[in-house]
């Protein structure tokens, strides 16, 4: 079994969060007092309240802070091409420093409400020690309490085999339902738990807010970040459609390490959200479109 990792980089992306940012950084320090080095690299993006004065007091007093700031980046309108290029520069950031990119782990961390939650260090070190426990564990992603509120970005064979949101599109133009009524129906099938007394559950994509890579598996990753596809379809006319489709990102880039050999997991007891506070509205499938 490999030895306790030692040095770590910590990344997320982050706008517009200067009121999630004190608790939030706050969880950072307490992951990196854990290990022997830590740095941390957050891609900042047109923020308009004290995110950017916040970020650059903070990492003041911290030795091995970049904040790297990609201001019009918000002239592009789809939210996860935006995510797409932020987390591929981080990824990026990392190659093509000989330093960063001999390191043991990546941490990545959503850098608003949803890393407010505090975290059991116990369960996170627990996490990172069955992290180490094989070769081929590549990644660990954290849970939430109830539904697993990041359904958007797992996967898994028979708990949520593909998008909940184009699924629930796809009923809509099946059957000529309301959005409520697709939703309700498709919903149903994907409302996953996991419990935290359940062991590790092995999964193909995931990310929950919350995720640790090995980072040789990161950085040999095939497949950068993803933010949309194409859709062609035919509508109730039967007339072929084709949009643009906005996808979670980490979909794409997690079936790259499972290219690798790498296997992830979510780790049930690592919990850091509270999902009856998230809201699944029906419509959302429509905001996918672009």
């Amino acid at each position: 079994m490999p030895g306790r990792p030692e040095k770590v980089v910590i990344a997320g992306c982050v706008r517009d969060a200067a009121r999630f940012l004190p608790r939030v950084l706050k969880h950072v320090e307490r992951m990196a007092d854990l290990f022997t080095d830590a740095a941390c690299i957050f891609v900042e993006n047109d923020s308009r309240d004290e995110t950017k004065p916040m970020l650059r007091h903070w990492s003041e007093s911290k030795r091995d802070v970049d904040i790297l700031t990609i201001d019009g980046l918000a002239q592009i309108a789809p939210r996860t091409q935006r995510l797409e290029i932020a987390r591929n520069t981080y990824i990026e950031r990392i190659r093509a420093d000989s330093r960063l990119s001999s390191y043991d782990l990546l941490i990545l961390l959503d850098l608003d409400d949803v890393s407010t939650t505090p975290l059991d260090m116990g369960a996170f070190s627990g996490a990172i020690d069955f992290l180490q426990t094989a070769s081929d564990h590549a990644a660990i992603f954290a849970n939430s309490k109830g539904i697993h509120y990041d359904l958007w970005a797992l996967r898994h064979g028979r708990l949520c085999p593909g998008d909940v949101w184009e699924a629930v599109w796809d009923y809509v133009e099946a059957h000529g339902v309301a959005d409520d009524v697709a939703f309700s129906h498709v919903f149903g099938k994907y409302r996953v738990t996991f419990p935290p007394s359940h062991p590790p559950v092995e999964v193909e994509s995931a990310f929950g807010g919350l995720g640790v890579y090995k980072l040789s598996y990161a950085l040999r990753n095939p497949n950068p970040y993803q933010g949309y596809k194409m859709k062609v379809y035919r509508d109730r006319d039967q007339a072929w459609r084709i949009v643009r489709w906005q996808r979670c990102e980490h979909v794409h880039f997690n079936q790259g390490i499972r290219a690798l050999g790498g296997r992830l997991f979510i780790v049930p007891n690592l919990i850091n959200f509270d999902s009856s506070k998230f809201p699944f509205p029906p419509w959302t499938w429509r905001a996918m479109i672009f």
